[in-house]
C-alpha cells in the first residue's frame, strides 16, 4: 500500500519550479540550485549571469520564500504565500545578502572549473604533440648511430673515437625514448579523464531531465489538489456546514466519518461527501487552516 501526502508548502514549491522550467522554454535564464541541508534548497531565475533582477524560491527549515530582486533590492516578498509588506522588507535584507553571496560564489566556481578543464585540455594536446616531437628525435638519433657505425668502419682510428660517441648518443636516444613514453602515458591519462567529465556531465544532464519530469509530475498534482480543495470548501457551504471559507478551521473526511470544526456531521452529509471525494478504499482527506497556515493533505491509499 503506497501513501502520498502532500502540504501545500510543497505544492507551492513545486509550482514555482515548473514555472521556472517553462519560462525557460520562451527566453533565456540563469538557474541556479544551491543545497546545503536536507531542510534548505533554493531556485533562482535571471534573464542572465550579471542581471540584478532575479526571482527567488527558496525552501528553508519548512518555509517557502518567494523574493523579487530589481537591481538586488527587494520589491516583491511572500512566505508560505503570505505576501510580506514593504516596510518589513529590512528585515530580510541579511538573508537576501546571504542567497546573492552564495549565488556569486556558485557562478564563480563554475568558471573556475571550466577554465581548468579547457588548461587540461590545452596540455593534453601539447604533451602529444611533444611526445610526437620526442618520437622523431629518437629516429633521428638512430639514423645518426648508424652513419656513426659506418663512418667506424670505413676509418678505423677514428672509429674508437666514434664508437664512444655513438654510446653516448644512444644512452641518449634511450632517455628519449623512456621520456616519450612517459608523454605518451601521460596523454593517455589525460584523454581519460576528459572522458570522465563528459560522462558525468551526461550524468548531470540526465537528472535534470529526471528533476524537470517529477516537477511537472508534481504541478499538475498539486492543481488538481487545488481544485478538490475549493470544490470541497464551495459543497461545505452549499450544504450550510459553514457560512464561508473564512469560518472553516479543520475537516477531516474518511470511510468511518465526516468532521467540520471538530464536529462529527449527520451520516447522510458524510455519505454524499464520501462518494464526491473519497474515490478509492481506504482514502483519506484533512485540511486545516490556523495561524496564518492552510494545509491539505491527501492520503490516496
Amino acid at each position: 500500500m503506497k501513501n502520498k501526502m502532500v502540504t501545500v508548502k510543497l505544492v507551492a514549491l513545486a509550482m514555482a519550479l515548473a514555472v521556472t522550467a517553462a519560462q525557460a522554454q520562451t527566453k533565456p535564464t540563469t538557474r541556479t540550485s544551491t543545497t546545503r541541508s536536507s531542510n534548505t534548497w533554493m531556485n533562482v531565475e535571471s534573464d542572465s549571469a550579471d542581471d540584478p533582477n532575479k526571482r527567488i524560491t527558496l525552501y528553508r527549515n519548512g518555509d517557502v520564500y518567494k523574493i523579487k530582486l530589481v537591481n538586488e533590492k527587494i520589491t516583491e516578498m511572500y512566505i508560505d504565500d503570505k505576501k510580506i509588506p514593504e516596510e518589513d522588507f529590512p528585515k530580510y535584507t541579511s538573508m537576501v545578502k546571504e542567497i546573492l553571496d552564495q549565488i556569486k560564489r556558485d557562478r564563480e566556481q563554475a568558471e573556475r572549473d571550466r577554465q581548468q578543464a579547457e588548461r587540461d585540455r590545452q596540455q593534453a594536446d601539447r604533451d602529444r604533440i611533444q611526445a610526437e616531437k620526442d618520437r622523431q628525435q629518437a629516429d633521428r638519433d638512430r639514423q645518426q648511430a648508424d652513419k656513426d657505425r659506418d663512418q667506424a668502419e670505413r676509418d678505423r682510428q677514428q672509429a674508437e673515437r666514434d664508437r664512444g660517441q655513438a654510446e653516448k648518443d644512444r644512452q641518449q636516444a634511450d632517455q628519449d625514448r623512456i621520456q616519450a613514453g612517459k608523454d605518451k602515458e601521460q596523454a593517455e591519462n589525460d584523454r581519460k579523464q576528459a572522458d570522465r567529465d563528459r560522462q558525468q556531465a551526461e550524468r548531470d544532464r540526465q537528472q535534470a531531465d529526471r528533476d524537470r519530469a517529477q516537477a511537472e509530475i508534481d504541478r499538475k498534482q498539486a492543481e488538481e489538489d487545488r481544485k478538490l480543495l475549493a470544490a470541497f470548501i464551495d459543497d461545505l457551504i452549499k450544504e450550510k456546514v459553514v457560512a464561508s471559507k473564512n469560518e472553516l478551521f479543520v475537516v477531516q473526511l474518511s470511510d468511518e466519518s465526516l468532521i467540520v470544526n471538530d464536529k462529527k456531521q449527520p451520516a447522510e452529509l458524510h455519505q454524499k461527501f464520501k462518494a464526491r471525494y473519497l474515490k478509492t478504499p481506504g482514502a483519506r482527506f484533512t485540511f486545516t487552516n490556523g495561524n496564518g497556515r492552510r494545509m491539505m493533505s491527501v492520503d490516496r491509499e
